[in-house]
């Protein structure tokens, strides 16, 4: 289970953090960027202790963290793309199209009360990317998720995905990994 949405501050954080752990806690496996994926300064240091100048490392560093995200996003079976604010973040809707072209479920969680009768508040460029109803309360989030699992159909990945999970994969052993490697089960 990937869990999508802003991490720019404590309070987004805390609750993407809630998020996952409300999911691990119903026996699901999560991926969160925030805690799972690598951190673009670390990466950034290690480039340029290695000899790129500091404007190569933060270009790299960047595809890089993308490339794993993404590796680790294509190992779900869905996502989950926290909209819970004004305009999905960059990051989350990147995520949340590429799950959407490699046929992913996809579960929206907002709970922004003027979206109960005004679905413009939600991008509809993003809300077209999904057949599931927008999930309303977190706690809610579980029973998304679970409706929306028989709906996955891998078999119309793209190759610009594929090629993004052949960088992925080679990130993994690599050196960019700070911790253990995430378990390769199923999320």
């Amino acid at each position: 289970m990937y869990v999508a949405g802003p991490n720019f501050n404590n309070a987004e954080k805390t609750e993407q953090l809630a998020i996952a752990t409300l999911l691990e806690r119903s026996g699901f496996c999560t991926y969160l960027p925030q805690r799972d994926g690598l951190e673009v300064s670390k990466v950034i240091n290690k480039l340029i202790a290695e000899g790129r100048t500091r404007e190569q490392a933060l270009d790299e560093a960047q595809r890089i963290v993308f490339q794993f995200d993404i590796y680790n996003l294509m190992k779900c079976q869905v996502i989950v793309s926290n909209i819970n604010y004004t305009e999905p973040d960059a990051g989350t809707v990147s995520v949340t199209a590429i799950a959407y072209a490699s046929c992913m479920p996809i579960v929206f969680y907002r709970d922004d009360l003027r979206v109960h009768t005004d679905l413009s508040e939600v991008s509809p460029h993003v809300y077209s990317l999904t057949t599931n109803p927008i999930v309303r309360k977190r706690k809610d989030i579980v029973k998304g998720v679970r409706a929306a699992l028989p709906k996955k159909d891998a078999k119309c990945i793209s190759d610009a995905v594929r090629e993004t999970m052949r960088a992925g994969a080679e990130i993994i052993p690599g050196r960019f990994r700070d911790k253990k490697c995430i378990p390769n089960r199923r999320r």
